[in-house]
């Protein structure tokens, strides 16, 4: 009884307050990413192409996603647009969508007083990094193109070239140092092993 009193008296503005938070919550999904990808990703993430060809991707999916309010997007929209993407490219695309719109909601969240990301553990479609392993083997033939194109990509080519060669994964390679070369050979010091 008294709540109902206290709104009745304070109708106006409880109702102006009501009317300018939904105004700020106007913003589309599609506004926050472009957002995002101005002031997070574009000329400041080497991913840059891959961020946007995934938020493309979502749009495809599920084409209701970018006029969507998003500070009105439920755990639950997630969870099914990520099946969605899961069903139709797969779960390793599904988890790709998964890790842009976490940064996307946590990078929005700081900024707004009202909003938390609605992304939580688990949600990830691959849970164990087993799963994520690959087992192919390139073929002779696909070995010789890749050397055939590497020959003509400068330093890219020759880290792609040692990677080939040796192994080693490509940070491990690009962090080489000449006192690691002994003869020809390289040593690799034991604290980089992992």
């Amino acid at each position: 009884r008294d709540k109902a009193g206290d709104f009745r008296s304070n109708k106006k503005t409880i109702l102006k307050n009501r009317a300018a938070l939904k105004a700020t919550n106007k913003d589309t999904f599609r506004a926050i990413a472009d957002w995002y990808l101005a002031k997070y990703v574009e000329g400041k993430r080497i991913s840059a192409d891959q961020i946007k060809r995934t938020i493309e991707k979502i749009y495809e999916v599920d084409p209701t996603w970018p006029d969507r309010p998003f500070e009105e997007i439920t755990r639950g929209d997630v969870v099914r647009l990520l099946s969605k993407i899961n069903k139709e490219r797969g779960p390793r695309a599904a988890d790709i969508a998964l890790v842009t719109l976490r940064r996307m909601m946590t990078k929005h969240s700081i900024g707004s007083e009202n909003y938390s990301s609605v992304i939580v553990p688990g949600m990830a479609q691959i849970e164990s990094p087993k799963d994520r392993a690959r087992e192919r083997i390139l073929t002779d033939q696909e070995i010789r193109a890749l050397f055939t194109v590497a020959d003509r990509l400068g330093t890219a080519g020759a880290l792609l070239k040692m990677c080939m060669f040796t192994a080693q994964r490509r940070g491990k390679i690009a962090n080489m140092r000449f006192a690691d070369i002994e003869d020809g050979v390289w040593i690799v010091p034991k604290n980089n092993k992992r």
